[in-house]
């Protein structure tokens, strides 16, 4: 970004449980595998900010916890399991991550 002149964007290659971020316009997640996804919405909730989410393998990372935005600040206070941010049952979660690791494989069509 800095060679393109856009001295605006700022790239942050960290741990995102523990992202403290501010001022954020856009959250951009790339490759964000499995719970990182939601990890990555959290944040971009939390700031109030756009996002763009490219998630895959969705099995991955279950022991990641999604940021939930403390009421009336731009910032996290505390965190919560994925199935709990998607306001689903648990084991209907891990329904929906199966169905979703297997779109697309054509052995699997009836």
């Amino acid at each position: 970004a800095k060679r393109r002149g856009l001295g605006n964007i700022e790239y942050n290659a960290q741990d995102a449980t523990t992202l403290e971020l501010s001022g954020v316009d856009v959250v951009v997640a790339l490759h964000a595998c499995g719970v990182l996804s939601d990890v990555a919405l959290g944040h971009a909730v939390s700031q109030g900010a756009g996002f763009v989410v490219v998630p895959c393998c969705f099995l991955s990372n279950p022991q990641l916890r999604v940021p939930i935005p403390a009421a009336g600040r731009k910032s996290s206070s505390s965190t919560c399991s994925v199935d709990e941010w998607l306001d689903v049952d648990a084991s209907e979660y891990e329904s929906l991550k199966l169905l979703a690791e297997l779109q697309g494989d054509i052995n699997m069509a009836g």
